[in-house]
Order: structure tokens, then C-alpha cells, then sequence
């Protein structure tokens, strides 16, 4: 019986100096951060659930740069409804893991699948600004482009086929991760301890392909469209600098024919610069 005692004893304090305490922090924080956290989950759902709702429910507001933030709210809904718990339940258990295998790869390929979708969004949205700024002159007004049904319904499908390739890169970017994520046990002479079962890479063991697939997705999935994006950013700025655009917008909306029409394009860009303040701020 003794030596029983004496034995979990041991486990334990195996357990925690290898992975820490099971409950993350204390009380005293860990109570006001699980409040911040249920409010950060309401506030994100309703924001973009009304960013969702807005670009599908109104037709003039479904354009290429809308669709694609209307992907970064999505993104960002499914990051908010299954990682956000799933981070709140680590921090007051964070070892055994409960949930199972498949639980646990299918939270490593939503994380990096979202993640990776987020980061090509904002790639490809920074393509399409730059395109409508620094591209050719020769594209149709804004008006036509907005109200025109054929035009409306060409916007729609290459925003949708470009998202539809976002995603499936996304997915499959995520995939070497989700390959070597498992559940993971610490060793006491020789044996697993089920005490110990955590969700995650096998950082403790000698085989380090995972740290080569972290680079490899740290490169792919963040320097890379860091670079490109900062680049075009340098671009668009170098060209609204040259053409005083924003003279050029307000010198065209003054002679727009139809005063409902440019009440339109003005809401929808109020509209659109809320969405992006939104989609940023969450």
C-alpha cells in the first residue's frame, strides 16, 4: 500500500516537472481569463456572423474584395467556435488529454487549416487591391460593376473558385502536421504513464521531423506572404502617392449621373472599411 503511495507520488512529480502543473495558472488568474476569453467568443461570433450576413444579404456588397473578407469571418468563426473552448479547456486540464485521436488531429488541421486560410486570404485580397490600383485603367466603372447582374455573377465565381483554391491549399498545408500530431505519453522506467497523455508533437522523442515540417509551414505560411504582402503594399502606396487617387475618387463620384447610385458606392465603402476595421480587430 506504501509502496503504491510512494509510486503515484513519484508519477506525479514526474508528471509536472516534465510538463508542469495540470492546471495551467491559478485561480486567482485563471478565473478572470476563462470571463475574457467567453467574452472574446460571444463578441467574435456576433461580429462576424454580421459580417457574413451583410455581404450574402445585400447584393451590391457581394465584390471580390468583400467575398474574400467575408472568408477572413469565416476563418475566423471556425477558429473562435473550436479552438477557442478547446484552448480554455488546456488551460484548466491540461493533461490526460480526454477527447480521443481523432479529436486531436482534428484540432491540429482545423488550427493550421484556418490559420493557413486566414494568411492566404489576406495574400489574395492584397492581390486584388493592388490589381484594382496599379492594374489597368481600362476596367469597368464602379457603378457598372456593382449593378450589373453579369458582372455581379463573374465577380462571385472567381471569388469563389480563388477561395475554393485557398482552402484546398490551406488543408493540405495543414496535413504533415496533423500526420506526426498524436496523443503522447511521458516514460517512467521504461513504462507510458496514462497520467501524462497529451495532444500535441512528439517533442520528446529523438525523431525531429516535426521541426522540420514547422519551418517548412513557418516559411510557406508566414514569411513568404509576409514578404509578398509588404511588397505590394510598398507598391500601392507608391502608386496612390504618383496619382493622387483620392482626388481622382472624389473627382469621379461628383459626376456620377445617378445620385442613388453614388449614395450607394459610398455606403458600400463605409460598409467595407467597418468590415475590414472587424475583421482585424478579431
Amino acid at each position: 500500500m506504501n509502496d503504491s503511495i510512494i509510486d503515484e507520488t513519484n508519477y506525479s512529480d514526474h508528471i509536472e516537472r516534465h510538463l508542469g502543473p495540470q492546471q495551467a495558472l491559478p485561480l486567482t488568474w485563471l478565473i478572470p481569463l476563462t470571463v475574457i476569453y467567453l467574452v472574446i467568443l460571444m463578441s467574435g461570433l456576433i461580429g462576424n456572423l454580421i459580417t457574413i450576413l451583410v455581404v450574402f444579404r445585400f447584393r451590391y456588397m457581394q465584390t471580390i474584395t468583400n467575398l474574400y473578407l467575408c472568408n477572413l469571418a469565416i476563418t475566423d468563426l471556425i477558429s473562435l467556435m473550436f479552438s477557442l473552448p478547446l484552448e480554455l479547456y488546456s488551460l484548466w486540464h491540461q493533461y490526460p488529454w480526454q477527447l480521443g485521436g481523432i479529436m486531436c488531429q482534428l484540432k491540429t488541421l482545423v488550427l493550421e487549416g484556418t490559420a493557413n486560410a486566414s494568411v492566404l486570404t489576406l495574400v489574395a485580397f492584397t492581390v486584388e487591391r493592388f490589381l484594382a490600383i496599379c492594374g489597368s485603367s481600362n476596367s469597368m466603372p464602379p457603378s457598372q460593376c456593382i449593378f450589373n447582374p453579369k458582372s455581379v455573377s463573374r465577380i462571385k465565381r472567381i471569388a469563389c473558385r480563388n477561395i475554393a483554391f485557398i482552402w484546398m491549399i490551406s488543408l493540405c498545408g495543414a496535413a504533415p502536421l496533423v500526420t506526426l500530431t498524436r496523443i503522447n505519453y511521458l516514460e517512467y522506467q521504461s513504462e507510458p504513464l496514462m497520467q501524462s497523455a497529451w495532444c500535441g508533437l512528439p517533442y520528446n522523442e529523438p525523431d525531429k521531423r516535426w521541426e522540420l515540417v514547422m519551418l517548412s509551414s513557418t516559411i510557406a505560411f508566414f514569411l513568404i506572404p509576409l514578404a509578398v504582402i509588404s511588397c505590394l503594399y510598398y507598391q500601392i502606396a507608391r502608386k496612390l502617392k504618383q496619382a493622387t487617387l483620392l482626388d481622382s475618387f472624389t473627382h469621379s463620384d461628383i459626376h456620377l449621373t445617378d445620385h442613388a447610385t453614388s449614395r450607394k458606392i459610398v455606403q458600400s465603402r463605409k460598409i467595407v472599411i467597418r468590415m475590414l476595421g472587424m475583421n482585424l480587430f478579431f
